[in-house]
């Protein structure tokens, strides 16, 4: 009877700490999915103020490319963009100019958002595959530290 226990206690905490290795992956998950989402609204939010400025525009970034260094691409490419707007009276005072300018500093705000959520994610998912019995529990289902991205 004592041993039918004790494997029972062993199964719920083997069960519950893959739960919550499961529930943590998923939201590193829900994060790269939303830092995605943004990052394509950035690129077409880009595109439309190329069109206003009357620029080319930029180059799409290579799949090998890592996000956050084209976010950073972008965000710089955007700001001189906008200052050489702002030196266009006209421009300064269209009302579309002044929604996709708005529009490009919320969604910068909101990238910057999700990068620093995800990162907190990984930190907290491999800070737990280093407690017993979460690293006990990894090694038996293969799962490995999440990587930052890059």
């Amino acid at each position: 009877m004592l041993i039918a226990v004790i494997i029972g206690l062993v199964l719920v905490s083997v069960f519950g700490t893959w739960t919550l290795l499961k529930f943590k992956r998923n939201r590193i998950n829900d994060t790269l999915s939303n830092i995605s989402r943004m990052s394509h609204q950035q690129d077409e939010l880009f595109g439309r103020i190329q069109t206003v400025v009357g620029r080319q525009r930029h180059e799409e970034a290579s799949p090998q490319s890592g996000i956050i260094e084209h976010t950073q691409k972008l965000n710089e490419e955007a700001r001189q963009l906008l200052l050489v707007a702002e030196t266009d009276p006209t421009l300064r005072k269209d009302s579309s100019f002044i929604s996709l300018r708005e529009s490009w500093t919320v969604v910068e705000e909101n990238l910057s958002s999700a990068f620093r959520t995800h990162r907190a994610h990984v930190a907290d998912f491999n800070s737990t595959l280093e407690l017993v019995p979460a690293s006990l529990v990894a090694k038996l289902l293969k799962y490995q530290r999440e990587a930052e991205l890059n």
